[in-house]
């Protein structure tokens, strides 16, 4: 790079290089000391597929989403019964579109898609052979999930557009990359409005310390753990019990581990009571106090 930016008398005229992402490229603006930026669309690649696509429960759902379409590209059947049925409900005649495991926008392209003819897709589905409706269906949670999906990705999906078709520069970057941040507020306040502060002591928060794989390690912040878990132990306290035995939870907000012989005792008369309320709170000793 600096025998080409010579011969052609442009090394000292050099102000800023846009880059890709490799590693090789961005190892040689170090040694060669370029300033440099990355390339905008290059990297809005790599955080969605980093950040979103790669996500464990999300490639599981995406996988899902690639075997529905393959089965109506590989079936002719199929894809003329989806025909009479985007009829029918006068959706648009649109194929089902295949991803390209390279390009996250051909992924949102696929999922966008299938949101679009979800209807005519879920009347084809009866006619799926036993063996494929097995690992080719949707839940009713996992299209919501789906819907929630690609609303996050279409934030990306347009900024990708812009700079697809437009001549971006270096200044814009900034302003592009606040009104991602805006957008995608909009949607943390719309999943706030639904939801609230639902970590605060509610019954979202109780079932999710009893689950046994979140316990309190998922939520937001230590704080936030501490209060739940100090509300479930009160509601634990004020059940008709020995006050002797009661589960004290220390000012600094650390519980403290009852002696094992009182933890079991505790446990026992809980179970007797022979409410679901008791026995929900009596696997929060085994949980916690094993």
């Amino acid at each position: 790079m600096n025998e080409s930016l010579e011969r052609f008398g442009l090394l000292e005229k050099l102000n800023v290089v846009v880059r890709n992402n490799a590693r090789y490229i961005v190892s040689a603006m170090e040694v060669g000391k370029f300033s440099n930026t990355p390339c905008l669309a290059h990297t809005f690649q790599l955080v969605v597929k980093g950040g979103c696509l790669d996500n464990k429960r999300i490639s599981l759902l995406t996988a899902t989403c690639i075997r529905i379409v393959g089965h109506f590209k590989h079936s002719f059947k199929l894809f003329k019964l989806l025909r009479q049925f985007q009829e029918i409900l006068e959706l648009p005649k649109h194929s089902i579109n295949q991803d390209e495991p390279t390009k996250w926008n051909s992924t949102f392209n696929m999922l966008n898609r299938l949101i679009e003819q979800k209807d005519a897709i879920l009347l084809v589905k009866p006619h799926f052979p036993k063996a494929a409706r097995q690992n080719k269906e949707l839940s009713t949670e996992e299209w919501d999930s789906l819907v929630s999906l690609v609303a996050a990705l279409k934030v990306f999906e347009d900024v990708m557009l812009t700079a697809n078709y437009m001549k971006i520069t270096t200044s814009e970057v900034i302003p592009i990359l606040n009104a991602v941040n805006m957008s995608l507020d909009s949607i943390k306040d719309y999943l706030h409005r639904r939801y609230g502060d639902c970590e605060k002591g509610s019954i979202y928060a109780f079932v999710t310390i009893l689950d046994p794989r979140f316990k309190n390690k998922i939520f937001r912040s230590r704080m936030m753990a501490e209060k739940a878990f100090t509300l479930l132990i009160g509601k634990l306290n004020a059940l008709e019990i020995d006050k002797g035995l009661e589960i004290k939870v220390a000012e600094n907000q650390e519980r403290t581990t009852p002696a094992p012989g009182a933890v079991w005792s505790l446990y026992n008369q809980i179970i007797n009571t022979n409410s679901v309320v008791s026995i929900v709170c009596a696997s929060i000793l085994l949980l916690y106090f094993k």
